[in-house]
């Protein structure tokens, strides 16, 4: 085990220069053992191994966060990847800084509760890894190629010019509410649709809502 020390922790890449208040990062060996009849140890030979990072970030609206294109893919090449770096400072235990420029985002979500508060943007990305924890894992074949299919999502009307959530072709309305007794409700308005870009978002004081975008990816080994 090991203390990360935030005030020490710094982020670069893609999200140099944002006001980040939370990062999480994992790794998931993904291991499909292959058993046959007549006994209990794994066939190594034939285990599947496609391991993954996790990466997700909390950042504080400002105008000047990153922008990301979520245009779906039309040919066989991998799609836009973004480099990102993460140093964190660390006692009682090393904890290896990671460099990587082949994340793709996976989510993107805006949130403003309160009219006067500050909003936030959160974002969630993904790597098809090489490696786990620093060390090398045989039989592991990266994918050919990551194809991004057609990504959509949603946004309360009141925030949608400032979320950062671009839409594109036709979008729906939708409405939601609720009230309990002694208490104050609301009521809101939901647009949803294709998305086309995420990124960028401010804060506009008076507003509150929020929005969310998925992006699917398929991996591809050839």
């Amino acid at each position: 085990m090991a203390i990360i020390i935030g005030a020490g922790t710094t982020v670069g890449g893609f999200f140099a220069g944002s006001c980040i208040t939370s990062v999480n990062w994992s790794f998931n060996p993904n291991v499909q053992r292959i058993y046959c009849l007549g006994g209990w140890t794994p066939d190594e030979e034939k285990t599947i191994r496609k391991p993954t990072y996790s990466l997700s970030l909390t950042l504080y609206s400002s105008g000047l966060t990153p922008i990301y294109d979520t245009s779906p893919d039309t040919s066989c090449v991998t799609t836009n990847q973004v480099q990102v770096s993460v140093n964190p400072a660390s006692c009682g235990g090393s904890v290896d800084p990671f460099d990587y420029d082949d994340w793709v985002i996976a989510s993107y979500g805006y949130n403003k509760d309160d009219p006067q508060n500050p909003a936030q943007e959160s974002w969630s990305l993904q790597r098809w890894a090489y490696t786990g924890g620093g060390t090398s894992i045989p039989g592991i074949v990266a994918p050919d190629y990551i194809i991004r299919g057609i990504s959509e999502g949603s946004v309360s009307v009141e925030v949608e010019p400032e979320s950062g959530i671009v839409f594109s072709g036709i979008t729906d309305i939708g409405s939601q509410g609720s009230v309990s007794a002694g208490a104050v409700g609301r009521s809101d308005e939901t647009k949803s649709g294709v998305v086309i870009q995420v990124g960028g978002s401010d804060w506009v004081y008076g507003h509150s809502g929020s929005g969310s975008v998925s992006m699917p990816y398929t991996p591809l080994w050839m």
